[in-house]
């Protein structure tokens, strides 16, 4: 009787057929529309980016995992649910292989015509613009570095760990090409790197590198189905960007320099070919915010350089016309000079180390150190094998070390801590050394990330700081 009535014709409705019970469906009821099992239906929502509901009314009790009806329709017609029954029937065929002792012809037949799942269309599905997927970076190049340093096992193979690493190394190397490091972080849960990629901040976090023991209550198969979506995802990216430099993708590993211990100087990367196919984007997308502001910048300048002369004897119309033009021309020259501050300054962090020649030790985090530096123009060496710069060059500028005391001092070059790197680039100048001396206690490490004007609260460190670049500033003027 409480069934309700539809508006055309005022003919009943069964119960079900509207309102939340319509809308929202669960899980089991999902499982058996979809006809999947519970870890295939949850590895596909990972990869097609459907999660649960929770609607206000629940209609089968609150205990229910719903999802949207319209989602389940539109996972119904994925490609990937017939891949994951062809996969299911293939299992079969091996198993019952197995179980009368044919296990060549089963590992043969596993390894020739074993179901391989795509994703490209789904990384095309999910991001129907470059940029959009640009903005989405964040998580994605967080779990690839996390997996990158974490040891083989049976629930991380080792061949998905090298492609990892392999990923990280791409896109850090297009960091440096591109010159587009912002901001570095050391945390106690790692550090957190901050980058300008095509006008977008992309923030990630990577690990310690040191021994990782995996956690024992995290569940792998579901981070692994999201790293599954992830790779396919960075390794599309990393080619669109790749190819707006004009690089040759994928880059070439040098085994040799890989096996030394190298990170980011054991790729090999060449120039595109001429009649290579480049991806069909809008220039605007390959153009990097500053080169945007620099053009500008020029522009503005031309502008102003071809106005002709207000003053003259044109009469009283001609004066009334230069009035009203004034605001604007007043405008103009602000706005240009603005922007030409902003290039300068962009232009001076960029080349923040350039000219210095930094040796590492052994105990420094090289490959931090490695991608920081060359982002920002350094030259570096460091103890081992495949370094372009010997121990005893006297050309050093600078020698990173985490030790409390050196034990050969070399006359002519400044020795310092780990931190006096990260320092300078957070705070954009190039800090006293003596503070960061080796068996010094350092500075407090303070987070580029906080807006102190919001908090409240400017600590002495960001004093010292801003009235070093202050002074700095005013010294390039004069």
């Amino acid at each position: 009787r409480r069934a309700a009535r539809a508006t055309m014709g005022g003919t009943k409705k069964k119960k079900g057929e509207v309102g939340a019970a319509a809308t929202y469906m669960t899980r089991q009821q999902a499982l058996k529309r979809l006809q999947l099992s519970l870890k295939d239906f949850r590895r596909l929502c990972i990869l097609k980016g459907i999660y649960p509901r929770a609607p206000k009314k629940k209609p089968h009790g609150p205990t229910k995992t719903y999802y949207l009806t319209k989602d389940i329709q539109f996972l119904s017609h994925e490609p990937i649910v017939d891949k994951f029954r062809q996969l299911k029937s293939h299992l079969k065929r091996v198993r019952k292989l197995i179980g009368r002792g044919q296990t060549d012809l089963a590992r043969d037949i596993d390894k020739s015509s074993r179901p391989k799942i795509t994703l490209s269309h789904v990384v095309k599905e999910r991001y129907p613009t470059f940029i959009d997927a640009v903005r989405d970076m964040d998580d994605a190049l967080t779990l690839v570095h996390t997996f990158a340093h974490m040891p083989a096992s049976h629930t991380v193979p080792a061949q998905r760990i090298e492609n990892c690493r392999r990923l990280c190394r791409e896109f850090q190397h297009y960091v440096i090409r591109s010159k587009g490091l912002r901001k570095v972080f050391l945390s106690i849960k790692g550090i957190y790197y901050q980058a300008d990629v095509l006008g977008q901040p992309v923030t990630w976090l990577t690990t310690y590198n040191y021994a990782h023991q995996p956690p024992t209550d995290v569940d792998f198969r579901v981070m692994s189905s999201f790293l599954e979506f992830y790779e396919t995802f960075l390794h599309f990216i990393n080619l669109k960007l790749y190819r707006s430099l004009n690089l040759q993708y994928p880059p070439q590993i040098d085994l040799a320099s890989d096996e030394s211990g190298l990170w980011l100087g054991a790729l090999r990367v060449a120039a595109a070919a001429e009649g290579a196919a480049l991806p069909k984007a809008a220039p605007s997308r390959s153009i990097s915010d500053a080169e945007k502001r620099r053009a500008e910048a020029k522009a503005l300048e031309a502008a102003s350089a071809s106005k002709p002369d207000a003053s003259g004897d044109d009469g009283d119309e001609d004066d009334e016309d230069s009035e009203s033009d004034a605001v604007g021309e007043g405008f103009d020259d602000e706005n240009a000079r603005r922007i030409r501050e902003e290039t300068r300054e962009r232009e001076a962090f960029e080349n923040l180390f350039r000219g210095l020649r930094i040796f590492l030790g052994r105990e420094t985090p090289l490959a931090s150190l490695e991608f920081v530096l060359t982002c920002l123009g350094a030259e570096i060496g460091w103890q081992g094998t495949g370094s372009p710069i010997e121990e005893s060059d006297p050309q050093i500028t600078h020698q990173v070390t985490d030790r409390p005391k050196v034990q050969r001092v070399i006359e002519g070059r400044d020795y310092v801590q780990p931190q006096w790197v990260y320092d300078c680039i957070n705070a954009r100048i190039r800090l006293p050394v003596n503070r960061y001396a080796p068996g010094e206690i350092l500075p407090p490490h303070l987070s580029p990330f906080v807006d102190d004007e919001e908090e409240g609260y400017i600590p002495a460190e960001r004093k010292y700081a801003v009235c070093r670049d202050f002074i700095t500033v005013s010294f390039r003027r004069c």
